[in-house]
């Protein structure tokens, strides 16, 4: 019972990862998401950009004090406009060199997460195959402790020193695997990957 109890206990869920173009998609998925909404003001053309070429009118007074329409045009009306567009386009570009930087970069620490996780995950797997051999010492230790005869019996106190060392070997395989998981839930997260 009690080895049935750990084996449940180290088999957590330890599943692999899923393929690596899977996860770098999710990635450019996101990153194409992000990018279109940083640059859906810049596509919003407003509707009233001909408001610019419209000259002012208004209301002048001549020398006898008679009031007058008056028309009045700036080229510098004409020379904002085309400024704030040069400017727009612009920040449009910069927006579009930054995310590519920012993707590029995001690719590099993804690819560096997911070595990082094959490696723990291969050191993983060779305690485990260490500990099977602790398992089945455990199983000796016991068996030689509850035995009758005295020439192979262990004391109680070498017995619980087994024990003790066995359990410490438990709780680290434990560990690892939770760092695992951990490791596993950040490279989801950071891939914006979906289960």
């Amino acid at each position: 019972m009690k080895a049935l109890l750990l084996f449940a206990i180290l088999n957590l869920n330890t599943d692999t990862l899923p393929p690596t173009p899977t996860l770098l998609d999710s990635l450019q998925v996101f990153h194409r998401q992000q990018l279109e909404a940083e640059l859906h003001a810049f596509d919003a053309s407003p509707q009233d950009y001909w408001m610019n070429f419209v000259p002012s009118i208004g209301i002048g007074y001549n020398l006898q004090g008679q009031p007058r329409p008056t028309l009045s045009y700036s080229i510098a009306s004409l020379f904002n406009y085309r400024k704030q567009r040069r400017v727009t386009k612009a920040q449009r570009q910069a927006i579009i060199l930054q995310d590519k930087i920012k993707r590029e970069k995001d690719v590099r620490a993804l690819l560096a997460m997911i070595q990082e996780y094959r490696i723990l995950r291969q050191e993983l797997e060779f305690k485990e195959s260490i500990f099977e051999i602790d398992q089945e010492l455990m199983e000796f230790y016991t068996k030689k402790a509850a035995s009758d005869d005295l020439d192979l019996r262990i004391t109680g106190e070498q017995f619980l020193l087994k024990k003790k060392a066995y359990l410490s070997k438990v709780e680290e395989i434990r560990i690892d695997q939770q760092s695992l998981q951990f490791l596993k839930i950040k490279i989801f997260t950071f891939a914006n990957f979906r289960v």
